[in-house]
């Protein structure tokens, strides 16, 4: 029965099983089909998959491999502790028919693309244990420094998802096409990212618990109020976004929408939220609100009074000018004849133009135009005087000479 390598410090379980396929000789597949004792071929390079197998033939506790040698208690730093303990309990003792953990695995792999590591871990562990092997901390979200070095982690091209982790067995001393992050932020921000990130690996994360009040204290301290003494969450939102950038968030897996009115930023401020956002978010909302010290104050570009929005009566203009102009083309085309009230109806402008005639400059103007037109049904200066077409007492027409 083959025995699994006892794990090194910080060694992700994916690492653990590629050295015993090193030390043993045996195929991935081979391997993992003994230790399972079943037709099963994979295991999750971030979280494994029964741990209790695995954690026998590397000679640990099941909790202790579960929380030093997986990325399990990364993903759930932030959840309630009741769901912590439920997910603690699936993922050592897992029912037949149950849902698995993968879920919580692409939380934390979504946003590291390859496996990353740091040349100078390498050259320790090769110095120290004659071979290197993969660290958890450097595959966080988000994390693009070594917290033990602080240098710049390198990038594999070896991915972190898909099938590759379930057939590679190299080991970093082995990769050879190794390239630069790139990177945008302060070199303080990124060894802040990678120190929050750690703490929550290692389950000390601060505000775990009650992560909403601690952001609102903590948003409210920077400024970011509205008149009325709530959070301003889309001012924030705004921050954090010009804050790290968009780039960085898209490569973290946390991009903030255009419009961050509902996207996450601004719902972790809100209260009575339910949500159980994903650890690197609460990473980084908690390095912005220690790092972004400029106070700001909630401006009416971004928040505006309750009530019916105004309207845009300039830009109206200029769309109810283009429809008029439309229509008054088709109808000489046709040689057919139609009333202001009708045309405006038609452009969907008449309500607005009859109580704020004045907004409507351009349309005002057209329609001007409009009334001299053979297409206008009354015309200017085309018919005679009222008078002169009603009929006399007598039988004959009225020239207004009586």
């Amino acid at each position: 029965m083959p025995v699994l390598p006892r794990p090194y410090p910080d060694e992700v379980v994916g690492s653990v099983v590629a050295r015993a396929c090193v030390h043993t000789g045996l195929p991935m597949r081979r391997l993992l089909q003994s230790i399972f004792e079943s037709q099963r071929s994979s295991c999750s390079f971030l979280l494994g998959d029964n741990i209790g197998s695995l954690a026998h033939r590397a000679g640990l506790e099941q909790k202790e491999f579960l929380f030093n040698h997986t990325m399990f208690p990364y993903a759930v730093a932030y959840m309630a502790p009741e769901i912590q303990e439920q997910l603690a309990s699936k993922a050592l003792a897992p029912r037949p028919g149950e849902d698995s953990l993968s879920s919580i695995t692409k939380n934390v792999s979504h946003g590291v693309a390859y496996r990353r590591v740091c040349s100078k871990c390498i050259a320790e562990n090769m110095q120290q244990y004659g071979e290197s092997y993969w660290h958890r901390k450097h595959m966080l979200p988000g994390v693009l420094v070594c917290i033990r070095h602080a240098e710049p982690l390198l990038e594999t091209s070896i991915e972190l998802r898909g099938c590759s982790h379930q057939s590679s067995v190299a080991l970093p001393h082995e990769v050879l096409d190794l390239r630069k992050l790139p990177r945008a932020l302060l070199r303080e921000v990124y060894m802040r990212i990678a120190e929050v990130s750690a703490q929550a690996l290692e389950g000390k994360a601060p505000c775990s618990h009650d992560w909403l009040s601690c952001y609102r204290e903590q948003a409210q301290s920077k400024g970011y109020l509205l008149p009325s003494g709530d959070v301003a969450g889309t001012l924030a939102a705004h921050a954090l976004r010009n804050h790290f950038g968009q780039q960085y968030l898209a490569m973290t897996g946390c991009p903030v929408a255009d419009d961050p009115r509902n996207t996450w930023p601004t719902l972790m401020f809100r209260p009575r939220n339910e949500n159980n956002f994903a650890t690197p978010k609460h990473v980084l909302m908690q390095v912005f609100l220690e790092t972004c010290t400029e106070k700001v104050e909630a401006k009416t570009t971004v928040y505006r009074a309750p009530g019916k929005r105004p309207r845009n009566y300039r830009q109206m203009d200029v769309k109810t000018a283009v429809k008029v102009r439309v229509r008054m083309q088709q109808l000489a085309l046709a040689q057919k004849r139609m009333t202001v009230q009708d045309l405006l109806i038609q452009a969907g402008a008449w309500a607005a133009f009859k109580h704020h005639r004045a907004q409507f400059t351009e349309t005002a103007a057209l329609l001007e135009e409009f009334k001299q037109s053979e297409q206008a049904e009354r015309q200017i200066g085309g018919r005679p005087y009222w008078r002169k077409r009603l009929p006399s007492r007598y039988g004959s027409v009225d020239d207004g000479s009586r």
